[in-house]
């Protein structure tokens, strides 16, 4: 049996008034599980596997999309661009709710985002011996290589 529809009519005999332990019988489960079931739903089913609903609401995602929209720049960042340290505190700042940092991709990947890594580079380089490099010397050491 599916674990939704185990809810539902756990859900459903307790609303009809049957006893814990009458529930387990019919359903061939132990009270104990009933008891969890009823436990851990207080009232509500979960939409798939018990998961914890977003601490957002849709109001709030819909204005949190605006937000990543207008820019990091727009609240106070140095470069343009979303890293999940920079959603987590604009979402902390904006509306008073705590992500862990980990959660951050998967939250955005769930609105339609994705988040953003800035490419690193060093500002010691030089793009002029960059590019020689990459055009004659990288291709050179690449002829000679003997193979065996």
């Amino acid at each position: 049996m599916e674990r939704i529809s185990l809810y539902e009519l756990v859900h459903n005999y307790r609303k009809r008034g049957f006893k814990q332990t009458q529930i387990a019988d019919l359903l061939s489960i132990t009270q104990a599980r009933v008891s969890q079931m009823l436990k851990h739903t207080d009232g509500f089913l979960p939409k798939w596997g018990g998961h914890r609903s977003s601490k957002l609401n849709s109001n709030q995602k819909l204005l949190l999309i605006e937000y990543l929209e207008k820019g990091a720049s727009h609240f106070g960042f140095e470069c343009d661009f979303w890293d999940s340290k920079r959603v987590k505190q604009l979402i902390l700042e904006q509306f008073a709710v705590s992500y862990h940092p980990d959660y951050m991709p998967d939250f955005l990947r769930s609105i339609g985002y994705s988040q953003q890594k800035p490419q690193v580079i060093d500002n010691r380089q030089d793009p002029k011996k960059i590019e020689n490099y990459l055009q004659e010397t990288l291709p050179a050491l690449k002829k000679s290589r003997i193979r065996k």
